[in-house]
């Protein structure tokens, strides 16, 4: 059973579509926040699916492109990265060899995106998360009109 993927809104709710007969549905999500799986629904065409909510504020797409990130305070080194995913406020990528990334330190992230065009992006980042060689981070000036990352996230 394929696991259909909905975006909750900032006021909790989110729209579940009926793959068997088009109905759509409003449905108030914000008391599954902490669930964390998919909830089986049944619709008034007793079909049955299951559902993921997904609460991220902004749409993460999963990557591969190639990416260097230098810490503020030693700029002048760069060290390479695999990215995992990128969204219009952040990325998260995987260091090639340990690291000594803490949360809160800055960066500058460099990506060369795998897109037709082969753009490249930099960006302001802070450290949100570290698990070994994994990291997440947080733009810190998001620009909500950048149209290379935009149309790079377009699904």
């Amino acid at each position: 059973m394929e696991i259909q993927k909905v975006y909750v809104r900032h006021d909790g709710t989110t729209v579940v579509k009926c793959h068997n007969c088009g109905t759509t549905k409003t449905v108030d999500a914000a008391k599954l926040k902490k669930r964390g799986k998919p909830l089986k629904l049944r619709c008034s065409c007793q079909a049955v699916f299951q559902v993921f909510f997904e609460f991220r504020g902004a749409y993460r797409k999963k990557s591969c492109p190639d990416g260097y990130y230098a810490k503020h305070s030693i700029m002048n080194e760069w060290l390479k990265v695999r990215i995992n995913n990128i969204s219009m406020t952040g990325v998260g990528f995987t260091t090639l060899n340990r690291n000594d990334l803490r949360k809160n330190d800055r960066l500058m992230v460099k990506i060369s995106l795998d897109d037709r065009e082969k753009s490249k992006i930099e960006k302001s980042a802070v450290v949100k998360w570290v698990q070994d060689r994994h990291i997440g981070c947080s733009f810190i000036e998001t620009d909500k009109y950048d149209k290379v990352l935009g149309f790079y996230l377009m699904p």
